[in-house]
This record gives C-alpha cells, sequence and structure tokens, in this order.
C-alpha cells in the first residue's frame, strides 16, 4: 500500500460518511454557515471547497482522486517520509492546503509562506522525528483552539490531532 493510500485510509477513519450538520461551515458551498447550498461533506470531500461536486453522491473513488489532485500532490506528500506526510494530508485535507503548509513550515523552521517548496521539504527531513511530530500537534491545535468551532469539535479535532501523531512515531 502507497504512503497516500495509507493516509487516504486513515483521514476515512474519521471523515467517513455523509455530514450535513447545518452549524458545520465545510457543508454549505458559501463556505459560511447558511451562504448557499446545504451538501454536507462526505469522505472529507466538503461543500465549502468544491462547490460544484455532488457531494451526496461523490463515489469512494471520485473523493480519492479529488484527495491525491487537491491535497497530497500540492503538498509533496510523496517526497515527506509516510507518517509525516500522512499527518501533513490530514491537516490539509482538515484545515486547508495552505494552513496544513504553514502549520508544517512553523514545526520545522521554514519560512511560513502557505507552500511546500524544496526548503520546507528539507527542514522537515532535518528534523527529528519526533520533534517535528511534537511540533505539528502542538501547532495544530493551536490552529484549532482560535477557530470559532473549536468549542463544538475540540474534542473530534484534539484526537484527530493526537492520532496522526501515534500513527506518526508508531506508537
Amino acid at each position: 500500500m502507497s504512503a497516500f493510500d495509507q493516509a487516504f485510509e486513515q483521514v476515512l477513519g474519521v471523515e467517513g460518511g455523509l455530514s450535513m450538520d447545518p452549524q458545520d461551515k465545510g457543508n454549505w458551498t458559501g463556505g459560511e454557515v447558511g451562504s448557499g447550498e446545504l451538501k454536507g461533506t462526505k469522505y472529507g470531500i466538503s461543500a465549502a471547497a468544491f462547490p460544484h461536486i455532488d457531494i451526496p453522491n461523490i463515489s469512494l473513488a471520485g473523493a480519492k482522486l479529488l484527495a491525491y489532485n487537491c491535497y497530497w500532490a500540492p503538498i509533496r506528500g510523496d517526497q515527506m517520509p509516510p507518517g509525516i506526510a500522512a499527518a501533513v494530508f490530514d491537516m490539509a485535507y482538515n484545515q486547508g492546503i495552505v494552513q496544513a503548509a504553514k502549520t508544517l513550515q512553523h514545526a520545522c523552521g521554514a519560512t511560513p509562506d502557505g507552500a511546500v517548496g524544496p526548503d520546507t521539504i528539507a527542514r522537515l527531513n532535518a528534523t527529528p522525528l519526533k520533534v517535528l511530530m511534537k511540533n505539528i500537534t502542538t501547532e495544530r491545535i493551536l490552529v484549532y483552539s482560535s477557530l470559532a468551532m473549536w468549542p463544538a469539535y475540540k474534542r473530534s479535532w484534539t484526537d484527530r490531532s493526537i492520532n496522526a501523531l501515534i500513527v506518526a512515531l508508531g506508537v
């Protein structure tokens, strides 16, 4: 199984089936609660990120293709150690590519410009795995805790962050 396949399976463990929570801005095509059409999220593919997609009817294969092209490739997952790639991919899925890249860049001491490039890859490879994952997990929870939806999702977002840490470290 490829690193992408493993990361996608990890995300599916959290993102699974169709969610039509009207209080989740990701479920709305306008990206805000009550803005646009409530189409939901399925397999982590959200109406906010993909307003033109028929979310309730997207296939698993279709979601996987979008995940690879729209999240894995932009974060350069194939150039990272698998555990780090899975954690950054999960962040990209849940927080967006730019925020995931900035979180990784803060964690490894790269310039936080929101785009994973050669300098970010070099710095993450030069940072010990335990230090990098501790930093990523801390940065990730700090971002989550600054969001308006933190009170509603703090448990699941914290669990998601810690699970990525555990998987990456093989604990």
